[in-house]
């Protein structure tokens, strides 16, 4: 019989620890009022850099982690707390004002709390998105990976919001939307989270695809409409490069992807496969091709397939490409 602890016990325990902890900030709390209104000149205790606190009895003297309700600890008038200080050399021993102390030991406490809750949040999170993405680990760590931008995101949105205050456009207007678009543009920018995935040469090269692929003809000329593309609202000059790659995926169709030479994006094709087969990029891939490039999914996994042989790498797509190779053909729609 196993000796781990099960699951459920975990959770048990944790919980546990998070009542006594909210519990020990309520006890630190209701300390720290009590000097709101103790007239006391005694009101200074001794500490020890372990939060140890010194409790003096006659011709001896005890340290012990100190309550929150700071019974048993011997209080002291600043100028004797100081003296006793002296007399004891090489201890570490610091003096606090005992409410000051007990405000600043519920408030460490609080951090503490607010860490285990997140990360017992984002463990939760983490688990939800693994059960929706069918237990599909790259899967799960991209939906996680949006889900954590879009909140990003709507937190710099309230944060300026808030600053703006009466001056905040109302929510629900047009000007509200093009302000999240704004930050949201600074936020793609500026942030330094954003990865660098790939070289100016193939970023380019990404843009010109999706370009091109939007490129009808219309009463603008090219010049108008790729500015629009490249830095227009929501273009593709502010994308991170993991973005940027998703949405040329998702939107750009094969023809705009392969070359006449049947290479993907020229002389950028062996940096574009390599960052391709890292594992984050692998299931956004399967994702382009299998649920969103309706048109040839079996010809671009076959293209992809290819390519990565040519050039003697790893071909992170030959179970994708059986995959479909045995799937059947979807019916005709009329």
């Amino acid at each position: 019989m196993s000796n781990e602890p099960t699951i459920e016990q975990i959770d048990n325990a944790f919980s546990d620890t998070l009542r006594v902890l909210r519990e020990e900030i309520a006890t630190w709390r209701v300390t720290a009022n009590r000097g709101r209104t103790a007239l006391l000149s005694e009101r200074h205790i001794i500490v020890d850099a372990l939060d140890r606190a010194i409790t003096f009895r006659p011709g001896e003297y005890h340290l012990e982690q100190a309550p929150p309700d700071l019974i048993g600890v011997s209080f002291l008038t600043l100028e004797n707390a100081l003296r006793q200080v002296e007399a004891l050399p090489g201890m570490f021993l610091t003096v606090h004002d005992a409410f000051e102390y007990a405000n600043q030991r519920a408030v460490k406490a609080e951090r503490l709390l607010n860490t285990l809750v997140d990360k017992q949040a984002r463990r939760t999170r983490d688990a939800e998105a693994l059960a929706a993405a069918g237990g599909n680990p790259a899967r799960a760590a991209r939906a996680q990976d949006a889900h954590d931008d879009t909140s990003l995101r709507a937190r710099v949105l309230a944060a300026v919001v808030r600053e703006m205050g009466l001056a905040a456009p109302p929510e629900g207007s047009k000007s509200r939307d093009e302000l999240a678009d704004r930050l949201s543009h600074a936020v793609s920018a500026h942030s330094l989270a954003r990865i660098e995935l790939l070289s100016d040469g193939l970023r380019e090269a990404l843009q010109e695809a999706y370009f091109q692929s939007e490129n009808d003809a219309g009463a603008y000329g090219p010049g108008w409409r790729r500015e629009i593309v490249i830095n227009g609202k929501r273009g593709l000059g502010d994308e991170s490069d993991a973005a940027l790659l998703e949405r040329v995926m998702m939107n750009v169709g094969h023809d705009y992807l392969v070359g006449p030479d049947g290479r993907w994006f020229g002389d950028n094709e062996r940096e574009f496969l390599v960052v391709m087969a890292q594992a984050g990029q692998v299931e956004m891939v399967r994702a382009a091709i299998v649920e969103e490039i309706h048109d040839y999914p079996l010809e671009t996994a076959q293209a992809l397939s290819q390519s990565y042989v040519a050039l003697g790498l790893s071909d992170p797509y030959e179970s994708m490409l059986r995959e479909l190779e045995q799937a059947p053909a979807a019916a005709p729609s009329f």
